[in-house]
């Protein structure tokens, strides 16, 4: 089926809305979606949106939420996501790691109390097209078993980085370690 990506995205951003996501939230949440699909990583995509808008739905996620400093030593925060969606509490994490590392020449944001964010090449590409080499990690919950296991003991633990190439589309790795 093809799909025009900009109607979709529209249609994305009034899904969100009306489940209770700010302008902010529903605008980078449906551009990430959108940006996995047309990466062809459709499994950090469309498959995805049902569960976060009924997370939403079901008080699971946060929505209308600021990350906040648990800790700031200027080139290095701690922000706490308030359990909002991943997507947009990402990208503000990446915002600020962006304003950091040029203020100080360096930065490194973490974030707590945070939920799925798709796609690390979304974010690492942004910071990319900001002129920043950039580098995302998350963890994750036991889902695949190691060489020779028969029970799940590892995380997929994505991660991904960014290096801007001139005029020329960045050089990005997005990966899972497991």
């Amino acid at each position: 089926m093809v799909v025009n990506h900009e109607k979709l995205k529209e249609v994305l951003v009034q899904i969100a809305k009306n489940a209770g996501a700010n302008d902010y939230e529903s605008e980078i949440l449906a551009d990430s979606i959108v940006d996995a699909e047309l990466r062809g990583m459709s499994s950090h995509g469309l498959v995805r949106y049902p569960s976060y808008m009924n997370r939403i739905k079901q008080g699971m996620y946060a929505t209308d939420v600021e990350p906040g400093a648990e800790k700031d030593e200027g080139a290095m925060v701690l922000l706490d996501a308030q359990n909002g969606l991943g997507a947009p509490m990402a990208m503000k994490a990446m915002e600020v790691a962006i304003e950091r590392a040029a203020k100080y020449g360096i930065s490194l944001v973490g974030m707590n109390h945070a939920n799925h964010f798709g796609c690390g090449s979304y974010y690492t590409q942004y910071a990319a097209q900001k002129g920043m080499i950039s580098f995302i990690i998350a963890n994750a919950n036991a889902w695949v078993a190691p060489y020779g296991g028969a029970k799940k003991k590892l995380g997929t633990n994505p991660l991904g980085f960014a290096i801007p190439n001139g005029d020329k589309s960045p050089f990005l790795v997005d990966m899972a370690t497991s």
